[in-house]
């Protein structure tokens, strides 16, 4: 998963696999489970910190692929994730996950 966007149903997909899955037309679905959805994907940032420290040479190069064919593609670039705060460089993987309200 190359920045990671989870639907409502929970699934996760891409940015712009779920971008594409959209229809402004009629009521979007998850590729999934066909859960209707309506919001734009936005990329869930903790999960993209977790797939950057467990897998970083695959993420390295799956944003290389991406970059070299969004704009030639799609005429524009996909949300960039923030690296993580400075005082959250090492936690364990599980406390990434946590739920912020909780």
């Amino acid at each position: 998963l190359h920045r990671p966007c989870v639907a409502g149903c929970g699934h996760a997909f891409c940015f712009w696999c779920m971008f594409k899955a959209m229809d402004s037309f009629v009521t979007s679905t998850c590729a999934m489970c066909r859960t209707p959805f309506a919001h734009f994907p936005s990329v869930c940032v903790p999960l993209q910190h977790v797939l950057n420290r467990l897998f970083p040479e695959d993420c390295e190069q799956r944003a290389a692929e991406v970059a070299a064919t969004e704009l030639e593609n799609f005429q524009a670039r996909a949300p960039v994730v923030p690296p993580p705060p400075p005082g959250d460089l090492a936690p364990a993987v599980g406390a990434d996950l946590t739920c912020g309200a909780c």
